[in-house]
């Protein structure tokens, strides 16, 4: 991702420049059945990860990984005006999850439907986090819409840390411009174990989605792979 790709995304498009970011085993798994996941990747590949958040504007995560992992999805480093982006289609979260502990509350943005509780709403606004409202499409947020919120706020760059679901909706409605894979040599070899990327329902090899232009960083233990998003039509 270089500045002449965002500023063209959001030239071309008035949409943020979307890496999204995975840590997987070699084939393709993110946890076991059961959730657990820590940790798939090394400690130096981690560290690495998180520093590169810094990079871009904001990073993004569904509620169901906020929820199970409780993370802080801060930066390594700290980065002026960074902003952490939640979706949350019936405002399940908690004020005083992890997330919410190390920014300014202002820095912090919920997304959420319609339909949403009177009272979580008052309870976050209270505290000074963003809540906004985006459109409910098959009970999901609509990502275009939320992306252009989120660039009208001033995010020209945002990172998606998952979960699977959201990465396969990012994917489908083509909102997604680079990979960042990272991948661990382990194998789960466990059809229910969870997969990196979820609801794509890809019928054809043909129609799969691939990288373009990659780059492979090596890592004493594993590997990230990078590259630009295409799809197969």
């Amino acid at each position: 991702m270089t500045r002449k790709d965002i500023l063209q995304k959001v030239k071309k498009t008035r949409l943020p420049f979307v890496v999204v970011k995975s840590a997987q085993s070699l084939d393709g798994k993110i946890a076991t059945a059961s959730g657990q996941s820590k940790w798939i990747t090394s400690k130096e590949t981690r560290i690495f990860s998180r520093r590169q958040r810094a990079r871009f504007d904001a990073i993004l995560t569904g509620i169901n990984t906020v929820l199970k992992d409780n993370p802080s999805l801060s930066p390594s480093v700290k980065k002026k005006n960074f902003k952490k982006v939640i979706l949350d289609t019936r405002l399940r979260i908690s004020p005083r999850a992890k997330l919410f502990q190390d920014i300014v509350p202002e820095q912090c943005i919920v997304v959420t439907g319609t339909g949403y509780s009177r009272a979580k709403y008052k309870q976050l606004t209270q505290r000074g986090i963003n809540v906004v409202v985006c459109p409910i499409q098959n009970g999901r947020i609509k990502l275009k819409s939320c992306f252009k919120k989120l660039a009208d706020m001033g995010v020209s760059s945002l990172l998606i840390e998952g979960g699977a679901q959201v990465i396969g909706e990012a994917l489908k409605a083509g909102l997604v411009d680079m990979a960042h894979i990272y991948i661990a040599p382990k194998i789960f070899g466990d059809a229910a174990a969870l997969s990196s990327v979820a609801g794509l329902n890809v019928t054809s090899v043909n129609k799969t989605f691939g990288l373009k232009n990659i780059t492979v960083k090596r890592f004493k233990q594993d590997l990230l792979v990078q590259g630009y998003v295409y799809r197969n039509r």
